[in-house]
C-alpha cells in the first residue's frame, strides 16, 4: 500500500512539473497571443475577445499543443468525427450504448480500444446518404468558421456582417424549396448568434462544448428540412470530403481540451475529488466539464505550429466505401480546368466515381469566395 501511494506521489509530481514548464512556456507566448487579438480587433474579425466570444474560445484552448498531440488525437478521433455531426436523431440511443459500454469500463485505455472497435463497426451500418444533406450544411458553415480560427489573416478585411452574410448568400443559393437572400440572411445572422454570443458563453464557466456541437447541429438540421435530393445530389460530390477535414480540426480542439482536463483533473494526478471516476477520453460527455479551472493555462494561440502540424497530416475517410485523402490545411482551390491552384483556398475532391472538377462559380458562391 505504501509502494502504492509512493508512486502515486511521484506520478503527480511529475505531471506537476510538466504542467509548470507548460504554463511557464504558455505565459512566455501570451504576449504574442494578445498582440494578435489586439490586431484581429483591429481589422473586425470575429476573434475579437478570447474570454467573450465563440471563436475566441475554441482559439484560446487551441496553443501549440496540438502540434506535439495531434497525430495520437486524430486517431483517437477520426471515426467519432467523421459521423458526430451528421447523424440522424433516430441513432441517438445507439450511440449514447456504445459510449455507456466504455464509461463503464474500469481500464481507459481498453475501454477506449472498445469505443473504437464498436464504432467501426457502427460506422459500417450508418447509411451515410441519409446524413449527406446534413454534411453538406455542415461544411459551409464550418467552413467559414474555421476560416476565422485557423487562418485570420485570409479573411481579415472582413467584418462579422460579410462573414453573416457569406453563410446566408450560400443557404440561399442551395437550400431547397428556394428562399430568398434577405430571409437567408436573416437565418444566418440568428444561427451564428445562437452559437457565437448566446448568453450562456459569455464567461468560461458557462461554455459548454456539447452545446456548441448542439447548437450547430440543430441549425443544420433546421436548414435540412428545406433541402430536396437534388440539390444534395448536386453538392455532394464536392463539399464532403471539406466538411470531413473541417470537422478534424474542430474535434482536434475538443480533444485538446480532454487531454488538458485529464491531465488536471484524474484522481491519480491530484486531480478534482469530485471528478473521480470521470474519463475525459469520452468527448461526447464534455459538456459536464467546468472549463473555469483549466482556461488560464491555454490562453496561448499559436496559429503556426496548428496549421503545420495539420499540413503535414492527411484526412482519411470513408465515403460511400470509397476512401478519400486530402491535406486538411494546406488545400488548393482547382479552377474549371484544373490545371491552375490558387493558394489559401479550398480543393474539393470528391469520392470515387464523382466528379473531380465543379463550377467555379457555384463553388465561389458556395464559399463566398468572389474575385
Amino acid at each position: 500500500m505504501a509502494s502504492t501511494i509512493q508512486q502515486m506521489e511521484e506520478r503527480v509530481q511529475v505531471l506537476r512539473t510538466k504542467l509548470d514548464a507548460a504554463e511557464r512556456e504558455i505565459a512566455a507566448k501570451y504576449h504574442e497571443f494578445q498582440k494578435l487579438v489586439v490586431e484581429m480587433d483591429k481589422n473586425k474579425s470575429l476573434l475579437v475577445n478570447p474570454d467573450t466570444n465563440m471563436m475566441g474560445y475554441i482559439s484560446g484552448f487551441s496553443g501549440d499543443m496540438a502540434a506535439r498531440e495531434f497525430g495520437i488525437i486524430v486517431n483517437n478521433v477520426r471515426h467519432w468525427v467523421a459521423t458526430f455531426f451528421s447523424e440522424a436523431t433516430d441513432t441517438e440511443d445507439k450511440r449514447e450504448n456504445i459510449i455507456d459500454q466504455v464509461d463503464n469500463s474500469p481500464n481507459r485505455l481498453k475501454g477506449l480500444k472498445k469505443w473504437m472497435d464498436s464504432y467501426h463497426e457502427y460506422l459500417d451500418t450508418v447509411a451515410y446518404s441519409d446524413d449527406a444533406d446534413e454534411e453538406i450544411l455542415v461544411a459551409l458553415i464550418l467552413r467559414i468558421l474555421h476560416q476565422q480560427i485557423f487562418q485570420p489573416t485570409f479573411y481579415n478585411v472582413l467584418n462579422v456582417q460579410d462573414t453573416l452574410d457569406m453563410v446566408g448568400d450560400a443557404m440561399a443559393n442551395h437550400l431547397r424549396p428556394p428562399i430568398t437572400q434577405k430571409v437567408a440572411r436573416a437565418w444566418a445572422v440568428n444561427g451564428m448568434y445562437a452559437i457565437l454570443n448566446s448568453p450562456r458563453m459569455t464567461s468560461f464557466r458557462e461554455k459548454r462544448v456539447n452545446y456548441v456541437i448542439n447548437e450547430i447541429i440543430h441549425l443544420v438540421k433546421f436548414c435540412v428540412s428545406w433541402q430536396n435530393q437534388q440539390a444534395a445530389t448536386q453538392l455532394r460530390n464536392t463539399i464532403v470530403v471539406p466538411a470531413i477535414a473541417l470537422k478534424e480540426l474542430m474535434a482536434t480542439t475538443i480533444d485538446l481540451m480532454a487531454v488538458t482536463y485529464e491531465e488536471f483533473f484524474l484522481p491519480s494526478a491530484g486531480g478534482n475529488k469530485k471528478r473521480q471516476g470521470t474519463d475525459p477520453a469520452f468527448y461526447y460527455r464534455l459538456g459536464d466539464m467546468n472549463f473555469k479551472d483549466i482556461s488560464d493555462s491555454f490562453k496561448n494561440l499559436d496559429i503556426e505550429a496548428i496549421r503545420a502540424a495539420l499540413s503535414q497530416y492527411h484526412i482519411v475517410t470513408r465515403l460511400k466505401k470509397h476512401c478519400v485523402s486530402i491535406p486538411a490545411v494546406t488545400c488548393s482551390f482547382i479552377d474549371d480546368n484544373q490545371t491552375q491552384l490558387m493558394s489559401n483556398q479550398t480543393v474539393l475532391v470528391s469520392y470515387k466515381g464523382g466528379k473531380k472538377s465543379a463550377n467555379q462559380s457555384l463553388l465561389r458562391t458556395l464559399y463566398g469566395m468572389a474575385e
